[in-house]
């Protein structure tokens, strides 16, 4: 993920229903960033928000197998 600043960011990830899985922080810096985490999650569909409190980077469809 590439950000323009250095920032907190929550990673907030849910489930298809909207359940969260996991909420938690991560720190960014300027400019590409890889997040690295190993859910220990059942096979499905989740899906992954990344945010900030100037910046919302989005949503991303993950496919657990």
């Amino acid at each position: 993920m590439f950000s323009e600043q250095e920032t907190a960011a929550t990673l907030t990830l849910t489930d298809i229903n909207g359940k969260t899985i996991y909420r938690g922080t991560a720190n960014l810096t300027v400019g590409k960033n890889e997040l690295d985490y190993n859910f220990n999650v059942k096979p499905g569909i989740l899906f992954l928000k990344v945010s900030s409190p100037s910046f919302n980077y989005g949503t991303s469809k993950i496919i657990f197998r």
